[in-house]
C-alpha cells in the first residue's frame, strides 16, 4: 500500500495527477483511510494509477508525433508560407484602402457640391433683404412719436 504522494513521486508526477486519475469508483474499489486519515492505495489501485498514466503519456506522445507531421520541417517552408499569408493580408488591405479612398472622393465630391447650394441659397437670400421696403415703425413708435414727456 502506498500514499498517494508516494505513488506520485514514484511515478515522477504531481499529487494532482494522481487524484485526477482516481474516480469516485477506483476510491471505492482501491483506498482506505488509516487512523492519521492518510488515503492509502492498494498494490492493484498503484498498478491500475500506473496503467492509466502510461496510456496517458503514450496518447500524447502520438498525437504529438502526428502533429509534427503536419508541421513544416524546413525553416524556407515556413519562411514561404508566412510571406505568401502576409501578402494575401496585404492585398486584402490594399483593397480596403481602394474602396475607402473611393468612398472618400465621392463624400467630399457630395460635400463641396452642398457647399456650392448653400452659398448660392444664401447670396439669394442677402438679395431678397436687400429688395424689401423698410419695416413699419412699431406700435409704440407709431403712438408715443414725437410725443414729448412734460
Amino acid at each position: 500500500m502506498m500514499t498517494i504522494k508516494e505513488l506520485a513521486d514514484s511515478l515522477k508526477i504531481s499529487k494532482t495527477a494522481v487524484r485526477k486519475i482516481m474516480t469516485a469508483t477506483f476510491r471505492a474499489a482501491y483506498t482506505s483511510v488509516d487512523a492519521a486519515g492518510v488515503i492509502l492505495i492498494s498494490d492493484e489501485g498503484c498498478e491500475q494509477v500506473r496503467t492509466r498514466y502510461h496510456k496517458h503519456v503514450e496518447t500524447h506522445q502520438k498525437l504529438g508525433e502526428n502533429n509534427n507531421k503536419l508541421i513544416p520541417e524546413t525553416p524556407e517552408t515556413v519562411s514561404a508560407e508566412l510571406v505568401k499569408m502576409l501578402r494575401a493580408q496585404l492585398d486584402m488591405k490594399d483593397k480596403q484602402i481602394e474602396d475607402l479612398s473611393a468612398r472618400l472622393s465621392e463624400t467630399t465630391a457630395a460635400l463641396t457640391e452642398t457647399t456650392r447650394s448653400l452659398q448660392a441659397a444664401q447670396a439669394l437670400h442677402a438679395g431678397t433683404m436687400k429688395q424689401l421696403p423698410d419695416k413699419k415703425p412699431g406700435f409704440f413708435k407709431r403712438l408715443f412719436h414725437g410725443k414729448k414727456n412734460t
